[in-house]
């Protein structure tokens, strides 16, 4: 399923919420790192999936993956080499599929345990949820925080910038 399949089918669509949040709501601290919740990949990524699980039970229809502050770069700057970053990159995309897969069993499973099916078939009310990737922009793989405030501008150059 796509997701212009899924707008064909529902006129409102629920996204996941924070994840930075949720992370700290869970008593982890990302505020000072240069990756924010993408350093959960390295660190327990059980929690970015229990998290990504947390927001299918909850409703939503697309969960995003916890990317928007990795690159190659970033994951050097903590000791990752580029197939490491890599690696956690697919990582990160297979813990929200785990997480969205293990919400569609949980949830036909309890369709089929409503009262009144006989068959033990119920067709799902909702449509099976999507994944996403998230994607920083240029400055959120730079610099902590340069997306919002434009500093990682101040330091390069435009061909920089370019590259």
């Amino acid at each position: 399923m796509t997701l212009s399949d899924l707008l064909e089918h529902q006129d409102v669509l629920i996204l996941d919420g924070a994840l930075g949040t949720e992370v700290e709501r869970r008593g982890l601290s990302i505020f000072n790192q240069k990756l924010w919740s993408t350093q959960l990949l390295i660190d327990n990524p059980d929690v970015l999936r229990d998290i990504h699980l947390s927001y299918y039970r909850a409703g939503s229809d697309l969960c995003t993956t916890a990317t928007y502050q990795a690159s190659i770069s970033g994951f050097a700057d903590s000791g990752v080499d580029a197939a490491g970053a890599e690696g956690l990159i697919r990582l990160a995309v297979d813990l929200v599929v785990s997480a969205r897969d293990q919400f569609w069993i949980e949830y036909t499973q309890q369709l089929a345990q409503q009262p009144g099916d006989q068959t033990g078939t119920a067709r799902p009310q909702r449509r099976k949820p999507l994944v996403g990737l998230s994607c920083g922009s240029y400055g959120a793989s730079d610099t902590c925080g340069g997306e919002f405030t434009g500093t990682w501008s101040e330091s390069m150059s435009i061909e920089e910038i370019i590259e």
